[in-house]
């Protein structure tokens, strides 16, 4: 939904946890999503869930992959995680 309400400015995609750390989701996505030369990510977001959705609350996870975030913002009953940096680059490759 915030993909497409921003117009495709924003565009928030897919991770789960292996190893308790932050990976892609390997179902329903592009490699080019999470490709650091192409895209760019400086935030996690999240989220508790809802009917029908499970949400992401794998603060820990966030933590492990990518350190300390520079801010963090509440939104809703979302809290989201922003860093200085592309985190892309901390992910492996989707696969």
């Amino acid at each position: 939904m915030v993909t497409l309400t921003s117009g495709g400015r924003v565009a928030v995609r897919p991770v789960t946890v292996s190893g308790g750390r932050v990976v892609p989701v390997a179902w329903q996505m592009k490699a080019s999503w999470y490709d650091p030369a192409r895209a760019s990510a400086d935030f996690v977001v999240l989220f508790p869930g809802t009917d029908g959705y499970p949400g992401f609350e794998q603060r820990q996870a966030v933590l492990a992959t990518f350190g300390p975030p520079a801010d963090t913002y509440r939104v809703g009953r979302s809290t989201v995680l922003y860093w200085h940096r592309n985190l892309l680059a901390s992910l492996p490759a989707p696969g």
